[in-house]
């Protein structure tokens, strides 16, 4: 995915996710004894806690191809540049052997 559309896609998360910590904050200082709000609470941490997780995840994986296209790209060029080399010593031998009478 585009990195630009995972980075705005973080921010509307993290923001949300924000809001929505701030609210339960306030709530907990009005009620501090209710155990819903301590459970919504645990609830909202382990959420990003689990998000935080897929998207460190999600970064390597999309780090971990770009390093393996471009591993991929620099074996193609030596691959390339290794043929350019053997078409041009077959040149040379071919040049050589009609020097020498082969």
């Amino acid at each position: 995915m585009n990195p630009k559309i995972n980075t705005l896609k973080d921010l509307e998360y993290f923001a949300a996710f924000t809001y929505c910590c701030e609210i339960v904050q306030k709530w907990e200082k009005l009620k501090p004894d209710n155990e819903e709000l301590k459970e919504l609470s645990t609830s909202l941490k382990n959420v990003f806690f689990y998000v935080n997780t897929i998207q460190s995840e999600r970064n390597l994986y999309d780090k971990y191809m770009s390093d393996s296209k471009a591993d991929k790209n620099r074996a193609v060029m030596r691959a390339r540049k290794s043929e350019a080399e053997v078409d041009e010593l077959k040149a040379e031998i071919k040049r050589l052997k009609n020097i020498s009478g082969l």
